[in-house]
């Protein structure tokens, strides 16, 4: 027996060993986030998100941010199998335009009419409605590919404004990039009458949602990494320059859309978790849980919080529910007096009415 529990005890302190000496999947770096004020003041807690019906509940897997079309008569979602959907805006069953070939995220009409797409996988894309045709407009910066093409808003001339999330981290390596604490994240202009791409930013820690101001001088964009949203400035004596417009939020920020009255619909996907905020100083411990199976890794908790706010940061409306019918709600699309909303893993488009 003793020569039994022996060989077990070897055996064991041996998976130690391997587990510590086997390389991280990531190389996190200590950060202090500030400390969370949890949803209080203008983010109070309520359950006002439990007024949400279903405008689409048996299909649309993953449709992160639907889109209105110019003439109101159908909202456009991309499914995470790569799908492209469209539905009459009172709902009813889908006509399927085209696939991807990747997973849209970020969607938005030209002033041409034309569906642009932001593919975590394939870049950004063009969908010509008419035909269905696919192209890729640009995926990379100076021979440089892009990881993660996240989000994007098109100004009236048809400038394109989008994120790249990550460019070392894929899509389904989010909580690599997030527990890695690097600034991997970048915020890029696409002309298509140059067919040129410029960089804005580079720098940022998971760069997600963007949206124009609606006299375009300047666009807001979030860092899910930092907890914030921030304004960066395209006219003005400002032109070039950020600012942060919430640097404390109580969950991780997703996609931001531009709404009427001066208005930004912004998504916190998952309230911040304690213990994870308690890891971020210590990034010892956080590349040994990377090396842990994925089931054991920090997840999202379902919580839904969605807010309206304004270019100052001023919180107007605060729609939030404790136990979400709808999970992981990662965008809001305004539209007359109803906001759409997306999921990023959940089944359906659902609305509140305003």
């Amino acid at each position: 027996m003793k020569k039994i529990f022996f060989a077990l005890l070897l055996i064991l302190l041996l998976a130690i060993l391997l587990f510590v000496l086997w390389p991280s999947p990531i190389s996190a770096v200590a950060w202090t986030p500030p400390v969370s004020q949890g949803f209080t003041g203008p983010f109070e807690k309520n359950e006002r998100l439990d007024e949400m019906r279903f405008l689409v509940q048996d299909e649309c897997i993953g449709c992160e941010a639907p889109v209105i079309s110019p003439d109101g008569k159908y909202i456009y979602a991309g499914e995470s199998d790569g799908d492209i959907l469209r539905f009459d805006i009172g709902g009813g069953a889908s006509t399927l335009i085209n696939n991807t070939g990747g997973r849209p995220l970020g969607l938005h009409f030209s002033p041409d009419g034309d569906l642009i797409i932001a593919d975590a996988k394939r870049g950004l894309l063009r969908c010509d409605l008419q035909s269905g045709d696919m192209e890729i407009l640009t995926n990379a910066y100076q021979d440089e590919q892009m990881g993660f093409v996240d989000d994007l808003d098109i100004d009236s001339s048809g400038v394109i404004y989008f994120s790249d999330a990550s460019e070392k981290y894929g899509y389904d390596q989010v909580i690599h990039d997030l527990m890695e604490h690097q600034a991997h994240g970048a915020l890029y202009a696409y002309d298509p009458a140059t067919k040129t791409t410029s960089r804005l930013l580079d720098d940022l820690y998971f760069a997600n949602g963007v949206a124009l101001a609606e006299d375009e001088s300047y666009l807001l964009f979030n860092e899910t990494g930092l907890y914030s949203v921030s304004k960066y400035w395209l006219k003005g004596a400002k032109k070039g320059t950020r600012e942060y417009v919430f640097d404390n939020l109580p969950g991780f920020p997703d996609n931001i859309r531009t709404g009427g009255d001066g208005i930004f619909w912004l998504t916190l996907v998952s309230p911040r978790d304690p213990a994870l905020d308690d890891l971020m100083p210590k990034p010892g411990m956080r590349n040994l849980i990377m090396k842990l199976p994925k089931s054991i890794q920090p997840a999202a908790t379902h919580y839904g919080c969605i807010v309206g706010i304004t270019g100052d940061g001023e919180v107007k409306y605060n729609f939030q529910s404790s136990d979400p019918a709808f999970v992981e709600i990662t965008c809001v699309q305004p539209y007359k007096d109803k906001i759409y909303l997306g999921s990023l893993v959940d089944t359906g488009i659902s609305y509140i009415q305003l």
